[in-house]
This record gives structure tokens, sequence and C-alpha cells, in this order.
């Protein structure tokens, strides 16, 4: 039987006075932490895990709770992890 894991990556987010009083700015980064993470499970325990990596940064417009809510009812995760 195999688990079911499922790792999500929040977006990263700034809020509009932030942006103007500061240098910092809002980006889109590639998840390299949690995608090694699920590349070393997967090659450990091979079939015994479907893993799933949802990033919430690269959404279609949509609220990322919504998003999230919804990939957690369709995946129904063993595991997760934010």
């Amino acid at each position: 039987m195999s688990r079911n894991i499922l790792f999500i990556v929040l977006p990263y987010l700034l809020k509009c006075g932030d942006l103007k009083s500061s240098k910092l700015r809002s980006f889109k980064a590639f998840p390299y932490g949690v995608l090694s993470i699920a590349t070393y499970l997967k090659t450990q325990v091979g079939d015994k895990v479907n893993i799933k990596v949802l990033d919430c940064s690269l959404n279609d417009g949509r609220d990322f709770i919504s998003v999230i809510k919804e990939k957690l009812f369709s995946f129904k995760p063993d595991i997760y992890g934010v």
C-alpha cells in the first residue's frame, strides 16, 4: 500500500505598503529544498510513496488557500508538509 505525501510551498508575499517602504520585492523562486526532499524520498522508498509538490506561487490567480483545500480534498494525502 503506497502512502500519499503532499509538500506545499507557500507563496512569498509582501504587502503593498512594505514594497514601497523597502527594497524588498516579491519573487517566484524554484523550490529546490522541497524538490530535493521529494526526490530523496522517492529514491529511497520507490513505489511505496506517491509524492506531489504544490507550489502556490504558480497558480492561475486564485486564492492560494482555495488551491490548497482543493488539492487536499482531491489528493487525500496521508502526510503533508508546509
